[in-house]
């Protein structure tokens, strides 16, 4: 058996994380038609104290989003723009 190394260069780091916890309440809220709201707004708390980064919470919202209704998607473009936003910010903070 022989084991290669991994260049740099084909190292994917495009991949999407999502957040399972977030993923399964939202999608389960969305199905049901109930407010989403205090699901995407613990997800932005978690994102706000660096327990989430804001790529996953994008990604996780990203991963909801084929199961909301139309009248949960402005709030899902709120939830975008705020974690937007954190990143933004926390690559700030890292330079």
């Amino acid at each position: 058996m022989q084991i290669n190394r991994i260049s740099a260069t084909t190292y994917n780091t495009n991949f999407k994380a999502v957040n399972m916890k977030y993923f399964k309440e939202g999608m389960d809220r969305c199905i049901h038609s109930t407010n989403i709201n205090g699901t995407l707004y613990r997800l932005e708390i978690d994102v706000a104290f660096k327990s989430i980064s804001p790529q996953d919470a994008l990604d996780t919202l990203k991963a909801i989003l084929p199961y909301a209704k139309d009248h949960h998607l402005r709030l899902f473009e709120k939830y975008k723009k705020s974690f937007e936003y954190f990143k933004k910010e926390f690559e700030q903070e890292e330079d």
